[in-house]
């Protein structure tokens, strides 16, 4: 867990550890973000992420940063919360009965994080991980960017041979056979490796789709005019020799 910790209260403080006198001036009159939404207590972790990233987004916007404005990022905080979040912080952080008298900003946000999706994320992104195939219409880097993805909310982050592994397993038949007649294979090469000769199968598949869907409409077409040819002759005979 403490490294999720960590990785929280890195993005924190790429957003909001700088006060907003030495940042980029915005004034009064700087760009404009619409409230982030209320983030209601779901273990959803990619829906707490993105509820997290909306709101440091709109704290830097506003200018909420530095450590003298730490305990109204959390006042501000309460603001986005509803349901069993908001009743958390009202009795962890705000409430008469609370047993930690002091809290920080990144207190709260790993608090919550603690209380509402700690525990399924750990199955969650292992989960995904382990399940995530390709899919066509999407891509082969939108496929390995899922993998990244999922691999790095681990509790325990896959070593290099099972995430090339499982890369591997997830590709389709034809692009696995190209990958290793090229040379490739999770023994011996990088995920980048792998990852560069599964993308050239997939150009040489939609460059092969794409000349065999050329190839029907020209032979279609031909048919087709051919067979136009063929009526024609038969409905306008040449007239006959007069004897």
């Amino acid at each position: 867990m403490r490294d999720i910790h960590k990785k929280i209260h890195r993005q924190i403080d790429s957003k909001v550890a700088v006060s907003s006198d030495i940042m980029a001036s915005g004034g009064k009159n700087g760009p404009r973000v619409p409230n982030p939404p209320k983030y209601g207590g779901l273990p959803d972790t990619e829906g707490f992420e993105r509820w997290l990233n909306a709101l440091l987004r709109w704290l830097k916007v506003n200018k909420i940063c530095g450590p003298e404005l730490d305990s109204d990022r959390m006042e501000f905080t309460a603001m986005f919360l509803e349901n069993t979040a908001l009743t958390w912080f009202e009795d962890s952080v705000d409430g008469a009965y609370r047993q930690q008298a002091a809290w920080t900003f990144k207190e709260v946000i790993t608090g919550l994080y603690d209380r509402f999706v700690h525990e399924n994320a750990t199955h969650d992104a292992t989960d995904k991980f382990w399940h995530v195939e390709y899919n066509a219409e999407e891509g082969v880097m939108s496929y390995y960017h899922k993998l990244e993805r999922y691999a790095t909310r681990m509790i325990q982050a896959p070593d290099p041979f099972t995430f090339k592994t499982q890369l591997m397993a997830g590709l389709p038949a034809n692009f696995i056979s190209f990958v290793l007649d090229k040379g490739c294979s999770t023994e011996t090469s990088s995920a980048d490796d792998i990852l560069h000769y599964a993308c050239q199968a997939e150009e040489i598949g939609k460059m092969r789709k794409h000349f065999n869907e050329k190839k029907r409409i020209m032979d279609s077409t031909r048919s087709k005019t051919t067979a136009s040819t063929k009526h024609s002759k038969a409905r306008d005979p040449s007239p006959e020799r007069s004897v």
